[in-house]
Order: structure tokens, then C-alpha cells, then sequence
């Protein structure tokens, strides 16, 4: 069985790498040659939540994404989702590999919304506003920097800081970062809109 930790997953599963993989995956699953299940959270006594994410792959793998969803961590140091993905061999069922999961998460997510925005998306899109500046902000800017032909991305998220930082990451990029101090001001005119906030509220009307 083999392990591979935050660091491993981190300096060998770069973007290109990944928005490939989500391509050529995305189009096996339309074909049936992978399955991905539905999702299961369990609520728990605490609180919290229990996730459970399984897929099967014909080439020749199963498994499943195991995660808590602990929003009682704010202040203690902890983050709110924290699991691993087990990955078992489809002819016999054996372990194969242990993987953090948060670490595949975090670029997988952007990597494959950048994918499906690159087919949907109008060709000539230039302009990005992303809605939540957190972890899935920078994971959206780096993959959707690397699949489309940006020019500028408006950064907007309540906690403004956060929406600054993520600005200042477009601008290394040599692209145009705006901090907005609105969603309104962000989503105006702009190409491609990424909803990456945990809201319980609208934070864009059809308006």
C-alpha cells in the first residue's frame, strides 16, 4: 500500500497535469467507462458531518473520498474539512493507496471547473470574477488562468482581506486584480463567474 501525503500530492500533481486528467476523465464517465456514485453525508451526533464520496474506474480501480466536515473548528486551529482517498484495485479489492484527500480536492476542484468552463465558456471570455476568496479562490485562479486566455480577474469575498490577497495573486500572474467590494461590482460585464463561498443566502440575483 502506498501513502502519499499533502506534500507529495502538492509537488507532483501540478495544474496542466490535472486539467488534463479532469478532461480525459470527465469524457470516460459520459462514456461509461467510470462511475462516480452519488455522495453521502452523514450527519453526526456532534453536529458535523461524515462524507463519503465512492467512484469506480474500469481501467482497473475503485474507492472513495472519506472527509468530516467539522464547522466547529473555527479558532481551534483545525480546518473544517480534513480526510484522505482510499483507492482499492478492482480485481481483488486490496488497498492500493492511502492519499490526502484535501490537498487533490483543492486543485482537482478548480481544475475541473476549468475544464468545463474551456468548453462552455465563449471563446473569447477574458474577463474572471471570482465570488470566495478562500482555498478554492486560488485553485480557481490558477486553473482557470491556465485553460483560458484571461486578461483580468475582480476578486470579492466578505471577508475583504481575502478578496485583496487573491487580487494580489492575479496581478503576479500578470493579469489585471481587482479587489470589489461588492458581488454586484465583481459579476458586471465579467465573461465567467466562480461561486466558491459556503452561503446559506443569494450572493448574485438574476438582477
Amino acid at each position: 500500500m502506498k501513502l502519499f501525503d499533502q506534500s507529495y500530492v502538492e509537488s507532483h500533481l501540478t495544474v496542466p497535469d490535472c486539467l488534463r486528467i479532469m478532461e480525459q476523465t470527465l469524457k470516460e464517465e459520459r462514456q461509461g467507462d467510470c462511475v462516480q456514485y452519488l455522495r453521502t453525508a452523514i450527519d453526526l451526533p456532534n453536529t458535523n458531518v461524515l462524507g463519503l464520496m465512492p467512484a469506480y474506474y474500469e481501467r482497473g480501480y475503485f474507492g472513495a473520498k472519506v472527509i468530516s466536515v467539522y464547522h466547529t473548528n473555527g479558532g481551534t486551529g483545525y480546518p473544517s474539512h480534513q480526510g484522505e482517498i482510499l483507492l482499492f484495485g478492482k480485481e481483488h479489492g486490496e488497498v492500493l493507496a492511502v492519499i490526502d484527500a484535501m490537498s487533490v480536492t483543492k486543485i482537482r476542484t478548480g481544475a475541473v471547473s476549468a475544464v468545463a468552463t474551456k468548453a462552455l465558456a465563449n471563446p473569447d471570455a477574458r474577463v474572471l470574477a471570482i465570488l470566495g476568496c478562500g482555498a478554492q479562490g486560488h485553485s480557481h485562479l490558477n486553473a482557470m488562468a491556465e485553460a483560458m486566455a484571461l486578461t483580468e480577474v475582480r476578486c470579492w469575498d466578505a471577508y475583504a482581506p481575502c478578496a485583496e490577497t487573491l487580487a494580489a495573486a492575479a496581478r503576479e500572474k500578470g493579469l489585471r486584480g481587482t479587489a470589489c467590494a461588492s458581488a454586484r461590482e465583481a459579476v458586471r460585464d465579467a465573461d465567467i463567474i466562480c461561486t466558491l463561498t459556503p452561503a446559506k443566502e443569494p450572493i448574485v440575483q438574476g438582477a
